[in-house]
């Protein structure tokens, strides 16, 4: 096995620090970074942070990196979490780009491949799965006017068991419309 360059973000903490260990242990060189506790330390949700990280990344690497494994992440209803989660990330990745040893790759565009042998050896911004819809959407459903089915005009129900309710119509959506109802035992005042 040949031994590999990995940079790992939110290497301090949880996963991250998890898959840097488990990285070293296997033999390949790993850069971690987080805040602090890290040999690169940045902070993601800011601008400087990640241009501190893809610099110091490019510089403790000499330009040539496998691997980037993006750890780093909060769980926060906040917009800190987005600056880290997504605009952390996608700034990393494309900041390290031409560290990548296929960095010899141009860049995504925004046209698809001409023809399949460079959509092998080329990365698309394109998507792998259909963009178009295969089949139409059924068409709306009309607003409920709140009518019921009176028993005179309600389909015929099959008898269930006391108290259990009958099953849905699968044309309507909904349980037949009972002829009865059952009673139920009075309440006792007593407790």
């Amino acid at each position: 096995m040949s031994r590999r360059t990995y940079l790992v973000t939110g290497a301090a903490s949880g996963i991250g620090r998890a898959t840097a260990a488990r990285l070293r242990d296997d033999g390949h060189t790993v850069l971690g970074a987080d805040l602090q506790g890290t040999e690169i330390a940045a902070d993601l949700a800011t601008p400087a942070g990640r241009t501190e990280l893809t610099e110091r990344a490019d510089e403790l690497t000499g330009g040539r990196l496998d691997a980037v494994i993006a750890c780093a992440g909060l769980a926060h209803f906040r917009p800190l979490t987005l600056r880290v989660n997504y605009f952390g990330a996608v700034a990393t990745l494309e900041g390290l780009r031409p560290c990548s040893p296929r960095a010899a790759i141009p860049a995504p565009s925004s046209s698809p491949p001409s023809s399949p042998s460079t959509r092998r050896t080329r990365p698309s911004s394109t998507p792998h799965w259909p963009v178009t819809r295969k089949r139409p959407l059924p068409p709306p459903r009309p607003p409920s006017t709140g009518v019921r089915a009176t028993p005179s005009t309600a389909p015929p129900s099959t008898p269930s068991p006391a108290g259990c309710a009958a099953p849905p119509s699968p044309t309507t959506g909904r349980a037949p419309a009972s002829r009865s109802m059952p009673s139920l035992p009075a309440r006792s005042s007593r407790r």
